[in-house]
């Protein structure tokens, strides 16, 4: 009986240690998402420059509500769909926000977080404090129609205009921290939808924020790492000028192959029938 009450706890043990960091990572405050900010210079006018279209896309996923992206619509598709872009150059960070909407509202008389429009959230230094905003850290209100509702930093903005939605293009100066490759900031950005019309917002989706507590503590904000790199090009979009030496060079590679078979071949006949006539003899 003893013994089996000893294995009975001893396997207990073992089973409590192997789930405690699951548990751990399932009921963690916070989660730290991290994104590569590539380099490259924007003109804010609202308009998506070529290199925009190379930048990496991150999206809006998680609702202050407790509902998802992928629940409400899908994050790629449907009455929720999103996508944001950054890229850095010099000290300014660059921000490009899509969000689809079939109608903006925007009332006067409305809570600036409970109209449609975006939250940008910025830890210069990334400390990642979970007290309060020191004065590297911000957070930028930035409604739908591109007006900067509030900021305490130097944030500009250009709405574009865009089917079935809003478009948004930002710039952020870096004042406390010199941007530099390799070094990383806190970063979160988040869209408000309003739905019903009313003074409440119907779901805010963060890119990393999943407690709705970013605004009073940037340990919620994700992690942003400088690249001393351009935005990778897919293939598909290189020009036809450059892909013709690629595609020469591919050619002549088939060709090549198929002299090889030939060869290859010829030498296998040549081996066959040097058998067959061995065997006659």
């Amino acid at each position: 009986m003893k013994k089996t009450l000893v294995i009975m706890l001893t396997l207990t043990l073992v089973l409590l240690f192997a789930a405690a960091p699951v548990y751990a990572a399932e009921n963690k405050l916070w989660t730290n998402d991290t994104l590569t900010v590539f380099k490259g210079k924007v003109t804010v006018d609202g308009k998506i420059d070529d290199i925009w279209k190379y930048a990496p896309e991150f999206h809006m996923t998680y609702d202050a509500q407790g509902a998802s992206a992928e629940k409400l619509g899908g994050k790629y598709t449907g009455p929720y769909a999103n996508y944001g872009k950054i890229l850095w150059d010099g000290n300014m960070v660059y921000i490009l926000c899509y969000a689809q909407r079939d109608e903006i509202v925007l009332n006067a008389d409305f809570s600036t977080w409970n109209k449609d429009g975006v939250e940008l959230y910025i830890d210069e230094g990334n400390e990642k404090l979970d007290t309060a905003y020191d004065d590297n850290d911000s957070l930028s209100r930035i409604l739908a129609d591109g007006t900067v509702a509030s900021s305490k930093k130097k944030v500009t903005v250009a709405a574009g205009s865009i089917a079935g939605g809003y478009l948004l293009e930002m710039s952020y100066e870096f004042e406390s921290v010199t941007p530099k490759a390799g070094n990383s900031f806190g970063f979160d950005l988040a869209i408000n939808y309003n739905k019903e019309k009313t003074n409440n917002r119907a779901h805010c989706l963060a890119w990393n924020d999943r407690a709705n507590l970013a605004h009073k503590y940037p340990v919620y904000m994700g992690v942003a790492t400088f690249s001393d790199q351009a935005p990778p090009v897919p293939v598909e979009t290189t020009t036809a000028a450059a892909k013709t030496p690629a595609a020469a060079g591919e050619v002549k590679a088939a060709q090549t192959f198929d002299i090889i078979g030939v060869c290859v071949l010829a030498a296998v006949s040549a081996l066959g029938a040097g058998a067959v006539i061995r065997k006659r003899r």
